[in-house]
Order: structure tokens, then sequence, then C-alpha cells
């Protein structure tokens, strides 16, 4: 396991957004590196809002959720509170209410993208999520938002940031691969970012990247946060002997979740 970071305390409250596609496994990191890591209590989430409102169909209070969780980022705001959203980036509603809060509140805004490859993988990991018991989302809804979060956070949320970083969750742990504290941008692992360049060249398209030797005290917190959070991921899939999905060399690789042997891929699942 990855040494714990170092906690700090800001001085000014932050707002964590945690974004990216659907299927990247953003509220699992969450769960693991908000209270932990980040010394975040408050998780504004619509989703855990609309499943808390109705379990059993959580799509039906999909318009109540939102609201609700609009109304408590405001409340939060009001009383200068650190709190944490997660996003896919596909709107830039956020992008307003963020600007709003920074320059009217004095927050620090901090961004942890979790990155995916493509849309297809997107698809799949959304699909054995559902296999999982977890929530689906329509394919076409899934490919959009993934497009428009890429082009998102390159044009709108990443220069909105005070510091941002950017997770590779093609495999487990997931690992930092980009970063950006103080203006400066840097990078840990060449070859992950070779192949965002390849596979969402918007991404990054903005940003000039110097190599760094060393990972700075947020990457070594997101890095523990992603070790933890891995452990949960292979829990719950052996849990209910559902594979585990990773990705590598342009192509889904899929692993029992028990043996932790690769799935021979002409073996599909049931």
């Amino acid at each position: 396991m990855r040494p714990k970071g170092i906690k700090t305390i800001s001085a000014k409250p932050t707002i964590h957004v945690i974004a990216g596609p659907n299927g990247a496994g953003k509220t699992t990191f969450a769960m693991s590196y908000l209270p932990e890591f980040a010394g975040c209590r408050e998780f504004v989430n619509a989703d855990l809002i609309a499943a808390g409102l109705s379990p059993f169909n959580p799509d039906s209070q999909a318009v109540a959720a939102g609201r609700l969780m609009l109304g408590r980022i405001d409340e939060l705001a009001r009383r200068r509170e650190t709190f944490a959203i997660e996003t896919t980036l596909a709107g830039r509603g956020h992008a307003q209410r963020l600007r709003k809060l920074k320059e009217q509140f004095g927050y620090t805004i901090e961004l942890i993208f979790v990155w995916l490859p493509t849309a297809d993988f997107a698809v799949e990991r959304v699909a054995n999520r559902v296999r999982q018991g977890g929530h689906n989302i329509p394919e076409p809804t899934i490919r959009r938002r993934f497009d428009q979060g890429i082009r998102n956070f390159a044009d709108h949320y990443s220069s909105l940031a005070d510091r941002w970083a950017i997770l590779d969750a093609t495999w487990y742990p997931s690992e930092s691969s980009v970063s950006s504290e103080l203006g400066q941008t840097v990078c840990f692992r060449e070859s992950t970012v070779a192949s965002m360049n390849q596979h969402t060249p918007a991404l990054l398209a903005n940003h000039t990247i110097s190599n760094a030797s060393e990972p700075t005290g947020f990457v070594q917190r997101l890095e523990s946060a992603a070790d933890e959070a891995t452990r949960t991921i292979v829990e719950t899939a052996r849990s209910i002997s559902t594979p585990i999905l990773t990705w590598r060399d342009g192509a889904t690789v899929r692993f029992n979740s028990i043996t932790e042997r690769r799935i021979p891929d002409d073996v599909r699942d049931d």
C-alpha cells in the first residue's frame, strides 16, 4: 500500500469536485478520499439524494434530488463550509456556480477527474455496475456525457480550479498521472499521458506539461485513497461473483474477482 499523505487544512473553505465519465468509479473514490484524506464530511451527490428519496426507483426522483442538491450547496456556501460535489462535467452550469462561489465566498476549488479512455469502456463499466446491483444509465447518455465532459474539463473547468489532478481509472488501483498546483502542470506517468493524448486528445490540449520527479502531498493523498477504493471495488465484486473490468492496449481486460485470473476474451458474462 502506498503511504498515506499528510492531511492539510486550508484556511479557506474548499469545494472538492469529483468528476469523470459514468462508470469511472467517482462515488467509490469519493467515499474513501473525502472523509479520510481531504477532511470533508459534506458530499452533495444528487444520485445519493435520489436513492434516499426512492431507494427502489431513484430515477423517478432525479428532478427533486437536483433541487435539493442545489439548495444544500447554497446552504453550505452561506456558512462557508467545505463540501464536495460529483459531476460528469457534461454541462457548464457547475462552472458558473463554482466561479460565483469562488468570487463571493473565497472558496478554493479542487478538481479531481477520474479518467477512462473511451466511451465504449464507460458503457462496459456501467453495464458491469448494473450486474452488481447499481443504477443503469442509457448508453446514448453515457456517450454524450463522455465527450462533453472531456471538452468541458479542458475548456471550462481546469482553468477554474486552484488545483486539479487526473486519475487513470483503467486499472486498479487508480493512479495520478497529471496534476496542476500553483499554475504548474506536471506529469508523473508519461505512458499514461501518452494514452490520454491518443484517446482523449482534447483533455490536455490547453496545458503545457513538465515532468515531475516526486509526487506532491496532494497526489499522495489521492493515490492512498485510490488504494482504499480498490479494496472496496474488489470486495464488492467478490461478494456477488462479478468480474473486474480493466483496460490495456486498447481493449477491455476482465479479471475473475475471486481467483484474480484473467478471463479469456471468448468467455462472456451471463
